[in-house]
């Protein structure tokens, strides 16, 4: 190690001492508030010295707006949680409510569409054995229960048909033995890899009781 490394070291190794003293005694200032007047920092945009009372006012500042800005978000977060639960709990109503099954997935596929902005509802009923076809999306989606993001094509045209070129992402719900329900979207970040599923979870047991009833 030169002189030059040396020297940074021990500047280092007494700034960490300063620092180590200042933190485990608070009250340092508090007892030589002439010393906090005579110190001063550069100012982050000007460069011209300031305070250090003006430079921990502007950072407590700074701190402060952080906050309000994620209180905010959080807030905003609540009131869309808020939201989807009352209308989780209007679409579980709506459908415990019919006693016919074709009604039941007609109502249930017009209800994620003006609810829930879905672009495309596609609800799959196994009957007997799974087709070739079906066999490893069915396997995927069952292992997982949700399954969010992009999906290949062939699987889209499965799903959804003549709409499967305007999807962009889809959410595959599984119903276990009772089948597969998928919801398609426009939009290539609506059903994102990392997007919350607890509402979705909650959507296959309804739809997977009220099926059960039904069959």
């Amino acid at each position: 190690m030169n002189s030059q490394q040396t020297s940074k070291k021990v500047v280092q190794d007494q700034e960490k001492q300063m620092i180590d003293y200042l933190r485990n005694h608070p009250h340092f200032f508090d007892n030589n508030p002439a010393l906090l007047a005579e110190l001063s920092v550069p100012h982050v945009q000007s460069g011209n010295p300031v305070s250090l009372i003006e430079r921990q006012v502007k950072v407590l500042r700074e701190q402060s707006l952080e906050l309000k800005a994620h209180l905010q978000e959080l807030i905003a977060i609540a009131r869309d949680n808020d939201d989807l639960n009352q209308r989780l709990n209007s679409l579980t109503l709506a459908l415990l409510a019919e006693q016919d099954k074709t009604i039941f997935i007609e109502r249930l596929k017009k209800r994620l569409h003006d609810d829930f902005a879905a672009d495309a509802v596609a609800l799959h009923l196994r009957e007997g054995d799974i087709e070739p076809d079906w066999h490893d999306l069915y396997q995927a989606v069952k292992q997982s229960g949700i399954k969010c993001g992009r999906t290949a094509e062939s699987n889209k045209q499965l799903l959804f048909g003549e709409m499967a070129d305007s999807i962009d992402s889809v959410a595959l719900i599984s119903l276990d033995e009772v089948g597969l329900l998928a919801i398609g979207s426009h939009d290539s970040e609506h059903f994102h890899s990392d997007v919350a599923t607890d509402y979705l979870k909650q959507l296959a047991a309804v739809v997977k009781i009220i099926l059960v009833r039904l069959n």
